[in-house]
């Protein structure tokens, strides 16, 4: 095969130019290979390794995410247990009429005499009603601190708001206990000790027992929210003449 004559000063030409010539060349095609070959690879690499990181810091984020759901989910599970045992405690509407009825019971168990026994209007809370009772009632000490135990040993939630204790009417009407043997004999074991018989006089003294009972009914689920607490304005100062 004849070479072309234009081929001719460089087939003709020294080693070394020749050797320069291909450098030059393997040179240039090694720019062309990295330009659209390998430059193209090495962008594709570093946004996969971006991408990869990215990933990897929306994986940590939803590992938090996901431990942090079970601790929810175990909180509402004992909220929700808790939940039942309350309402288990708190009655319904239909139940009210037996609570009342129970409670003015226990006073009366407790041997109160009952002058008023009234329930006033429910106080809307998160997600039960509150309802005071008012009650007047007079009897001993004793027996107003056993209408207490009472109330506090009830199946129904139900506790004791405020009570105010004065002195009530004359004992006269009102039959006396007979002594116990360890009041009887007073503090140094003589019949009818000084000491004694004043403690026994004042445990057995009538009091008036002013009580507000306060009884709760849970608050079914999509019911009306509570009403937030009005805001108080400020009073404006009076005129001045």
């Amino acid at each position: 095969m004849k070479i072309p004559a234009l081929l001719d000063p460089l087939v003709n030409a020294p080693r070394w130019l020749k050797a320069l010539l291909g450098v030059i060349v393997l040179g240039g095609l090694g720019a062309i290979c990295y330009v659209f070959v390998i430059a193209p690879i090495e962008t594709r690499v570093a946004a996969l390794r971006s991408q990869r990181a990215a990933q990897q810091q929306e994986l940590t984020r939803l590992r938090a995410m996901a431990a942090e759901l079970i601790r929810v989910r175990r909180e509402a599970a004992e909220v929700e247990r808790r939940l039942e045992i309350a309402k288990a405690k708190l009655p319904t509407e239909r139940e009210m009429p037996v609570l009342y009825r129970t409670l003015s019971d226990a006073a009366v168990q407790a041997g109160l005499a009952v002058a008023l026994f009234q329930p006033q209007p429910s106080r809307t809370r998160d997600f039960y009603n509150e309802i005071p009772i008012s009650v007047i009632a007079e009897g001993g000490y004793h027996d107003v601190g056993d209408f207490v135990g009472r109330v506090a040993t009830l199946p129904r939630a139900a506790t004791i708001g405020e009570m105010k204790l004065t002195g009530g009417k004359s004992e006269a009407s009102r039959p006396s206990p007979p002594p116990r043997a360890a009041d009887a004999a007073g503090p140094r074991g003589a019949a009818g000790g000084p000491a004694g018989g004043e403690a026994s006089k004042t445990l057995r003294r009538p009091v008036r027992a002013e009580i507000t009972l306060l009884t709760f009914v849970y608050r079914p689920v999509g019911s009306p929210p509570a009403p937030k607490p009005a805001t108080p304005t400020a009073n404006p100062e009076p005129a001045k003449p």
